[in-house]
């Protein structure tokens, strides 16, 4: 389900530094990772939610939109994101985000998680 193209958010008009160079950055924040989050069929998992950190410290919950979820606006770095869902392993995954000149470029992750042997 890619019809998220990039998940955006009004932020205030920045500008940035291209070598010298001012760069007008629209007005807009950047999804840093959408996840979509399957079951072992392929199948939705519509009640999973997720967590990430950064190398640099910085942490926060993944949010639910449009069935996907997306962890951090305009974080760049290495994030480890960990996605849970009832009656499922809980599972890790390690995301690279490339900083441009405005904006990050956006990662997009398919997680299948695996049920649990819990019943």
């Amino acid at each position: 389900m890619r019809t998220l193209a990039t998940l955006v958010a009004l932020i205030p008009l920045v500008a940035c530094d291209d070598g010298g160079n001012n760069v007008d950055c629209d007005a807009m924040a950047v999804a840093s990772v959408q996840v979509e989050v399957v079951d072992d069929q392929g199948d939705p998992v519509p009640d999973a939610t997720g967590s990430f950190t950064t190398q640099a410290g910085l942490s926060g919950d993944c949010e639910s939109l449009s069935g996907e979820l997306v962890c951090g606006w305009e974080v760049g770095g290495t994030m480890d994101i960990t996605i849970r869902a009832d009656g499922f392993v809980d599972a890790e995954e390690q995301v690279d985000i490339e900083e441009g000149e405005c904006h990050v470029v956006t990662e997009f992750l398919t997680v299948a998680l695996v049920p649990s042997d819990e019943h």
